[in-house]
């Protein structure tokens, strides 16, 4: 029974450090491979698959990145072209512990 409890508890903490972004909208900005994001949050969101810091940007002035091979920013950018082209959202699990993407898929 510990053990269970033990690996409930694991588990519910694993969770508690990713959160979703769901991405509504891709606006072209002023670079070719970079698009504002609209998404579920208040924050202004970038996804940059050009310029030195490839990855998704985090605020204003871009203080905040989850850093990105230059194949994983491409494959983010056709899953989200594929999910907003269908009229769906594109759901972004990030994992801020470990600064990474955990998964990303049409939203359900």
């Amino acid at each position: 029974m510990k053990k269970v409890l033990l690996l409930i508890c694991c588990l519910f903490s694993l969770q508690l450090s990713a959160f979703e972004l769901r991405v509504s909208k891709m606006n072209k900005t002023h670079l070719p491979l970079k698009w504002s994001l609209e998404t579920n949050m208040d924050e202004k969101i970038s996804l940059d698959c050009q310029s030195f810091i490839q990855g998704l940007l985090f605020g204003v002035y871009e203080e905040d990145a989850i850093m990105l091979n230059e194949w994983e920013c491409d494959e983010l950018k056709e899953g989200m072209k594929k999910s907003l082209g269908k009229k769906k959202h594109h759901c972004i699990v990030i994992d801020t512990d470990r600064n990474l993407i955990e998964s990303q898929q049409t939203c359900l």
